[in-house]
């Protein structure tokens, strides 16, 4: 199974997948190892939010993965709700 990672390629469905823990417990190495096939052990901090895409065809239909990547640092938890929100409401406008 190949992955393409054009942001603009058109897809049949989307998720999304919010990524949430606490301080260097590697979620933005998970990311980019699934994403990317990369594993970098000097991975920096994320500040705010990071997203990553991957576009997965299976049997003639194309699924888009978008990973939303949280900080775990405390000073961003307080945002994290927000995000949160537009996972369960998103805005159709």
């Amino acid at each position: 199974m190949g992955s393409v990672r054009k942001e603009k390629e058109k897809c049949d469905y989307q998720f999304k997948l919010l990524i949430i823990g606490d301080l260097s417990v590697g979620k933005t190495a998970l990311a980019n190892r699934y994403t990317d096939n990369v594993f970098n052990q000097d991975t920096l901090t994320t500040i705010g939010l990071e997203c990553k895409s991957k576009i997965i065809p299976l049997d003639g239909i194309s699924y888009r993965l978008q990973i939303w990547d949280t900080s775990g640092q405390e000073r961003y938890k307080a945002i994290t709700p927000s995000y949160l929100y537009s996972f369960f409401f998103p805005s159709f406008f």
